[in-house]
Formats: structure tokens, C-alpha cells, sequence
């Protein structure tokens, strides 16, 4: 007995009808899915035509600025420009600047100012920037 229910279950005829049935539930789901997509595309469709109408912007080429024009072009004054013009004159203006350290804070013999706190409130001590900067000789 326990041979033929094996016999049965292993068989050719199971095996068509095993086959058979992922067929077809693979031929259901890709339909879901086609049927699906569809749907959403005849929705966006509908939704992308009454936005437009009401004067939403749906594409990345309606957020990009128009060009500045010339005279309106702040950033365009003869002083920027020389400035990020050409490589080789901010390269120059670079070389004229002295070479200061920041980091370690000895710029000069005393002690570099609190520079103040945001979590607080507090505010830099701005008269002992200045002499500390002048004493740098950063500053005049």
C-alpha cells in the first residue's frame, strides 16, 4: 500500500498536472501585474493632466532657472570674473596671501579668543579678535 501511494504521487499524470497548475498561477500573476501597471499608467495619466491643468509642476525642467541675463548678472561684474576666470590668477592670488595655521591656534604669542557658542547663545569677544589679529599682523 505504501509503494502505491508513492507509485501515485510520483507519476507522470501528477507531474503534468503539477506543471500544469504553475503555469498557470505564473500566467496569473504576470497578468495581475500587467493588468496593474496598466491601471497606474492610465492613473498617473489622469492625475499628470489635472495638475498640469492647475498649474502644478510635475517635471524637472520646469524647477530649473532661466539664464540671468548679462546686465542682471550680478556674478558677472569684471572683478569676479578675473577672480574665477582662469585658473592661473586665483592660483596667483592664492600665492600672495600669507601662509597661516589656523588650526593650532599660535598665530601669535598669546592665546587664540573663544570664538562663542550657538548652543548657548554666546557671542565671540570681538575686541580680543581684533587685537589678537593685529597682533597676527593679519589685520591693520
Amino acid at each position: 500500500m505504501k509503494t502505491t501511494f508513492l507509485k501515485r504521487i510520483f507519476s507522470r499524470k501528477t507531474f503534468v498536472r503539477l506543471a500544469l497548475t504553475l503555469v498557470v498561477l505564473a500566467a496569473l500573476v504576470f497578468l495581475f501585474y500587467g493588468i496593474e501597471t496598466w491601471r497606474g499608467e492610465r492613473a498617473w495619466e489622469a492625475y499628470r493632466k489635472q495638475a498640469e491643468a492647475r498649474g502644478v509642476k510635475l517635471r524637472l525642467r520646469d524647477f530649473v532657472t532661466p539664464e540671468i541675463p548679462a546686465d542682471q548678472n550680478y556674478a558677472a561684474v569684471p572683478f569676479i570674473t578675473d577672480l574665477f576666470g582662469a585658473p592661473e590668477k586665483v592660483k596667483a592670488a592664492e600665492a600672495m596671501l600669507p601662509d597661516w595655521n589656523w588650526t593650532d591656534g599660535k598665530l601669535t604669542d598669546g592665546k587664540r579668543p573663544a570664538a562663542g557658542k550657538t548652543s548657548d547663545g554666546s557671542l565671540p569677544n570681538m575686541p580680543e579678535w581684533r587685537d589678537y589679529l593685529v597682533k597676527a599682523k593679519i589685520v591693520t
